[in-house]
């Protein structure tokens, strides 16, 4: 029953494309970086790359010194180890070992053979090349926004640029140690976005949610010297600038208490983390785009998390303030003049 499995997937996948060869490759042939768009224990090919399924994302890059980097999403940097390949095997880790049951210049399906007791089963994991990937994947009317003569593209899987450092795993980290030390005891949010060009130069860095002012001058600082450590992607093979994003939640207890990173769904916004993280993100593109009112209502929805949030009432103001709306920005401002932002109006 296994085998007719096999012999059907690996005919759906020669009808795929002509070029399909199967165990007679050479390591050669995997060098690249391919990414994971399916993984089931029962799918056809076509139906495997025609969708694209969000948890299932995974990037795998081959290099030819025997060195296998591993990205778990399109925003992180990778981590390496070391693989074999031998006989239509790759090896890596201690224990991940997968069949290759085809591949075309464009496509690869891995077969990883599990244990559940005695039985033996497996799950098939299909890739394409990152450039196939990336084709396939569009731009929105609402996925860029003009600023000046520029065009900016928001950074996405299709355009997504890559912090190059040593020193810090991710763009994440290497601002929030710039920044911890300024945060006030307690809960912290943080959260702006800012360009960058074709060259690598950051420009346009705005805060959407702040924590105070010596924390925001540090953020805009870690941003602005992030400066010549991007390596940009491209658009139809041509330059573009893409406005990116960055976020940190950290709780700070007094020094008694120690201190404790909260990363993940925590006390900062309980368990509506992330609905109010995706929801501030959303206030800044529409801003962005001049859709005040869209942004008013996403600030509504983080309200509702965070009720009397100052950054929340910061917001409102900047809103009426574009909407030329005095009577309701000059209501909001005063609220702003008697809170812990009052730095941000004074």
């Amino acid at each position: 029953m296994l085998q007719r499995a096999f012999t059907i997937l690996l005919s759906a996948i020669l009808t795929l494309s002509c070029s399909a060869v199967s165990f007679g490759q050479k390591k050669g042939d995997i060098i690249g970086t391919w990414v994971r768009v399916s993984q089931s224990e029962s799918s056809t090919a076509e139906s495997a790359f025609e969708s694209i399924n969000e948890a299932d994302y995974l990037k795998l890059h081959f290099h030819e010194n025997k060195k296998l980097k591993i990205y778990g999403s399109h925003a992180a940097n990778g981590i390496e180890t070391a693989y074999k390949y031998r006989k239509g095997k790759i090896t890596y880790g201690f224990d991940r070992a997968f069949e290759i049951e085809s591949y075309s210049d464009s496509s690869l399906v891995l077969i990883e053979l599990e244990k559940v007791g005695r039985r033996e089963d497996f799950i098939k994991h299909y890739y394409l090349k990152e450039k196939v990937f990336l084709n396939r994947l569009e731009v929105g009317q609402n996925d860029w926004y003009v600023s000046g003569v520029d065009t900016v593209y928001f950074a996405s899987k299709k355009l997504y640029p890559q912090f190059m450092t040593t020193r810090y795993p991710d763009f994440h980290l290497y601002v929030h140690n710039a920044v911890k030390k300024a945060y006030s005891n307690g809960p912290n949010y943080m959260l702006a976005t800012f360009s960058i060009e074709s060259s690598g130069d950051v420009k346009d860095i705005e805060i959407w949610h702040h924590t105070n002012a010596e924390a925001d001058a540090g953020v805009v600082q870690a941003i602005q010297n992030s400066t010549g450590r991007w390596q940009m992607p491209l658009l139809n093979d041509k330059d573009v600038t893409v406005n990116m994003h960055i976020d940190d939640r950290y709780v700070k207890r007094d020094i008694s208490q120690g201190l404790e990173i909260a990363l993940n769904q925590n006390e900062v916004f309980e368990n509506s983390a992330d609905a109010y993280r995706n929801s501030v993100l959303r206030i800044a593109r529409y801003f962005k785009l001049q859709d005040y009112e869209s942004a008013l209502e996403y600030i509504d929805i983080c309200e509702q998390i965070a009720p009397e949030e100052p950054n929340l009432l910061y917001l409102k103001y900047k809103a009426y303030l574009a909407m030329n709306n005095e009577e309701e920005s000059w209501e909001f401002l005063a609220l702003i003049k008697g809170s812990r932002l009052s730095f941000l109006v004074d």
